[in-house]
């Protein structure tokens, strides 16, 4: 990735680049298995523009960005799935050793705030709690897997991210 450049996340499954949509997440579990069980297996992906988007007219979609727009030199694909793999165990590893929220501490670290002061949290089932500046007032609840579900990133019609980033 060149230098000095932003990736966000948008909750939960949103990928950013410089403020331009590039991609997401997905994640799959079996059907049968109810949300309070761990379930016998569970894949996670993710998807990402790659492309060069020379083709579009400028300023027809504002808020797209590829990898090779963005100045990635060489995508080689074998190279992005190994270090996401490497990232992925990484992960694992720290939440094994040091438990959940550190892992969490990364992930809203490159979330933006709503609001200045704003606490974050991942609750038991998955669900994001947000609390209030100066702990006022309960926390907010957003649903994991509703919004999971939604997928607002993905443009299913022609599988691949959609070319906005106002999603």
């Amino acid at each position: 990735c060149p230098p000095e450049r932003t990736v966000e996340f948008k909750w939960p499954d949103t990928i950013l680049f410089d403020g331009g949509l590039i991609g997401g997440a997905r994640l799959a579990w079996p059907k049968d298995c109810a949300e309070d069980q761990v379930p016998d297996w569970l894949v996670t992906g993710l998807v990402l523009r790659t492309a060069d988007l020379s083709h579009v007219e400028t300023g027809l979609v504002p808020g797209a960005v590829s990898l090779l727009s963005e100045g990635f030199e060489l995508i080689d694909t074998e190279m992005l799935i190994g270090s996401y793999a490497r990232h992925l165990m990484t992960h694992f590893d720290r939440w094994k050793e040091r438990g959940f929220k550190s892992v969490a501490q990364d992930f809203f670290a490159r979330m933006p705030a709503k609001k200045a002061g704003e606490r974050r949290a991942i609750d038991g089932n998955g669900d994001l709690l947000l609390h209030a500046p100066l702990d006022k007032g309960p926390a907010e609840r957003v649903a994991f897997l509703p919004a999971l579900t939604l997928e607002s990133w993905f443009d299913a019609e022609n599988g691949a991210p959609k070319f906005q980033a106002g999603l």
